[in-house]
């Protein structure tokens, strides 16, 4: 887990020991971690994504991005499953590529993890019938 507060100080949080791991310098509004573990920030109309943040480390700076001047961002936010930031900002929202920020691959048996409950809904009414481990009355054997 990552907060930010008003001391101007980032600290990163080992959640099953309730410790600080690291204190990283600046300040953040908004704040999100990727699937691969990398850490946008947003200050103003400025988004840093800060990576490497293992053991005794410190942490580097993976990329910078600037906005338009006098847009202030409101939330950041990386898309699962692909290498996309999004910065909403005071006029709208845009994307950014983040090379290496989401998971490749797929952990799941699912077909389409990011289905709605209408279309599970109307693939389960489409879907041709499943008679439950009993055989079928229409075939001949």
């Amino acid at each position: 887990m990552a907060t930010s507060g008003m001391e101007r100080k980032i600290k990163l949080w080992d959640l099953r020991k309730y410790d600080v791991v690291q204190t990283l310098p600046g300040n953040a509004y908004a704040m999100d971690f990727s699937q691969k573990g990398l850490l946008a920030t947003a200050t103003g109309s400025f988004v840093q994504i800060l990576g490497d943040f293992s053991g005794s480390h410190d942490s580097s700076r993976y990329m910078g991005h600037s906005i338009a001047k006098g847009y202030q961002i409101r939330k950041v936010l990386f898309r699962p499953y692909e290498d996309v930031l999004w910065i909403e900002q005071s006029m709208g929202w845009s994307s950014i590529l983040i090379p290496g920020s989401g998971e490749p691959n797929f952990d799941t048996w699912v077909a389409n993890t990011f289905e709605t409950r209408k279309q599970k809904n109307e693939k389960e009414v489409r879907s041709p019938g499943d008679n439950h481990g009993r055989p079928d009355k229409d075939r001949v054997s």
